[in-house]
C-alpha cells in the first residue's frame, strides 16, 4: 500500500526502505517515511510523507556486493593460510590453502577453539604465553610480527608454520585475521644447511683450514672464524683488506706480487709463506684461491683458503733430515762393507789359493778330505761376504746388473761341481739339465745368475730331507 495512506490509517511510523516509481522511463529507488498528523483531540488531520532517492545508495551497496564477494573469493583461493578468529579465539571462517595445510576441511573446525585445533597440547601447555601473546582480547593491535611456530595436522603430523596475527573489527567487534604459511621444507632446508655449516667449520677446525673471500672492487673481506684463529687476531684486527700486516717481512714482496698476478691475468694461485701472529709466534701458511671475474672480464671476487701448514713444515724438515741420514748412513756402511769385504777376501784368497795348491799334491785321503773341506769353507765365506755386499748395494739403491755374453750350460757345470759336496752329504741326487733349445750364448750379468743359482740350489738341498734336487733351464 502507499505508505501515505497507512499513516492516514492510523500508523505511527511508516518506513518502507526500498520502493521503485517511475520518472519518465527510469525506474527511481526511494526511501519513504510516513507519520500522521493529528488535532487537538487526538483526530488524524493529514500525514505528511518524506521521499529519498537512493540512487547512489543502491548503487554503493551493488558496489559493495561486489567487493565482498571478490573478497571472498581472494579469502577462499588465496595461497596462503587465511583464518578468521573472533576475540575469544573461535574459528569463524577457514579458508581452502588452510585446510591444504593442516589437513581439516572447514566444517570440521568451525566454531572449535584456533589453538586446540592446530597446536599439540604439549606445546600449548609449555608455551601458552607465546601463543596468547597474538590474541589479546583488550582490543589493541597486535604487531604484525610473524612467529614460527610448531603445529600439527589432522593425521597429527608435525609441521613447521610462520604465523602472521593482525586485529580487525567486524560489525562491532574485534576479531583476529591469522595467516599461515607451511615453513616445513623451509625448516627442513636450513636444518640441513646449519648441519653441514656446523660439520664445515669443525672440519676446518680439525684440519686447520680457514676459508675466505675478497671483494677488491670495494675491499670487503669475509673470513671464517677458523681463518682468524689460525692469525691468532681478532676479525677487528683483520678489518683492513688482505692480512699483509701479519704476513712475515721477508715474504711482502713474494705475497705482493702473486696477489697482483692473480687479479691481472684472473690465475688461480697456490702459495706458502710465514705470518707473525700479535703474540710474536710465527706460523707457516699454504694459501690457495680462485678469482671471479664480471661479463667485463674484472676481477671482483676471489675465494680461497688459508692452511696452517706449520707442523706438516716442520715434519717435512724432520723426515728430509732423516732421509739424509740415512743416506749417510747407507754410503758410510757400504764404505765399511766394502773395506771390509776386501779386508777379509784378502786372507780368504789366500787360504783358497793355498787349499788348491795342496790338492794337486798327492796327500793322504783323510788329508785331502780336510783340505777339500777348508777349500769348501772358504768359498762359502767367500760368498756370504759377495752377498751381505750386494745386500747393502741394494738398500743403498746402487747395484748394477751387466750385460755380459754367457752359458747356461756352463755355469750349470760350474754349480753342479760347487754344490755335489752338499748334496752328497745329505744323500741327495743333483741334476742341472739344459733343454736343446736353450742357446749356448745369452746376454746377461753371469755373476748375479750364479749367486740366484747358489742360493736357490742352497735352499733346495737344505729343506729337501730325501730323492733329488734338479734345476732346469
Amino acid at each position: 500500500e502507499i505508505p501515505i495512506l497507512r499513516a492516514l490509517r492510523g500508523e505511527r511510523h511508516v518506513h518502507i526502505d526500498d520502493i521503485e516509481v517511475l520518472k519518465g522511463e527510469v525506474r527511481l529507488p526511494l526511501r519513504i517515511n510516513a507519520s500522521p498528523i493529528t488535532d487537538s483531540e487526538g483526530k488524524i488531520k493529514f500525514a505528511i510523507a518524506v521521499l529519498e532517492d537512493i540512487t547512489e545508495i543502491k548503487k554503493n551497496e551493488r558496489v559493495l556486493l561486489q567487493l565482498n564477494s571478490e573478497l571472498e573469493t581472494i579469502f577462499r583461493n588465496a595461497p596462503t593460510g587465511i583464518i578468521l578468529l573472533g576475540s575469544n579465539g573461535i574459528i569463524i571462517q577457514w579458508n581452502k590453502q588452510a585446510e591444504v595445510i593442516f589437513g581439516w576441511e572447514a566444517e570440521e573446525v568451525l566454531g572449535k577453539y584456533f589453538y586446540d585445533v592446530i597446536f599439540p597440547q604439549n606445546y600449548v601447555k609449555e608455551n601458552l604465553f607465546v601463543i596468547k601473546q597474538f590474541f589479546q582480547s583488550d582490543g589493541k593491535e597486535t604487531d604484525n610480527r610473524t612467529v614460527e611456530l610448531p603445529a600439527r595436522k589432522r593425521d597429527d603430523g608435525r609441521i613447521d608454520i610462520g604465523i602472521n596475527v593482525s586485529l580487525t573489527r567486524i560489525n562491532e567487534e574485534n576479531c583476529y585475521i591469522v595467516f599461515i604459511s607451511d615453513i616445513t621444507e623451509r625448516k627442513k632446508i636450513e636444518e640441513t644447511l646449519n648441519s653441514k655449516t656446523a660439520q664445515l667449520i669443525e672440519a676446518q677446525r680439525v684440519a686447520n683450514i680457514g676459508s675466505w673471500e675478497w671483494d677488491p672492487v670495494n675491499n670487503q673481506v669475509y673470513r671464517s672464524d677458523e681463518l682468524c684463529r689460525i692469525y691468532g687476531a681478532t676479525r677487528e684486527q683483520l678489518s683492513n683488506g688482505i692480512e699483509q700486516k701479519f704476513v712475515h717481512p721477508a715474504d711482502k714482496a713474494y705475497v705482493n706480487k702473486v696477489m697482483q698476478k692473480a687479479l691481472a691475468d684472473h690465475s688461480p694461485f697456490n702459495l706458502f709463506f710465514r705470518i707473525i701472529r700479535p703474540d710474536g709466534s710465527e706460523r707457516i701458511l699454504n694459501s690457495k684461491a680462485k678469482v671471479y671475474t664480471n661479463d667485463q672480464g674484472e676481477a671482483v671476487r676471489l675465494v680461497g683458503t688459508s692452511q696452517d701448514v706449520t707442523d706438516a713444515k716442520k715434519s717435512e724438515q724432520e723426515l728430509l733430515k732423516a732421509k739424509q741420514i740415512a743416506e749417510q748412513s747407507l754410503v758410510l756402511k757400504e764404505t765399511f762393507l766394502a773395506n771390509m769385504s776386501h779386508e777379509i777376501r784378502t786372507p780368504m784368497n789366500a787360504i783358497i789359493g793355498f787349499t788348491d795348491i795342496l790338492i794337486k799334491r798327492k796327500l793322504h785321503p783323510q788329508e785331502m778330505e780336510y783340505v777339500q773341506i777348508i777349500k769348501n769353507s772358504g768359498e762359502n765365506l767367500l760368498r756370504i761376504i759377495n752377498d751381505i755386499l750386494d745386500i747393502s748395494k741394494i738398500e743403498a739403491d746402487m747395484i748394477v746388473f751387466e750385460e755380459h755374453p754367457l752359458s747356461i750350460k756352463e755355469i750349470f757345470k760350474s754349480l753342479h761341481s760347487m754344490m755335489l759336496q752338499k748334496a752328497k752329504e745329505k744323500e741327495l741326487e743333483l741334476i742341472y739339465k739344459a733343454e736343446e733349445d736353450v742357446p749356448d750364448v745369452l746376454l746377461g750379468d753371469p755373476t748375479r745368475i750364479t749367486q740366484i743359482l747358489i742360493n736357490l740350489t742352497g735352499n733346495s738341498i737344505k729343506f729337501t730331507k730325501r730323492g733329488k734336487v734338479e734345476v732346469t733351464a
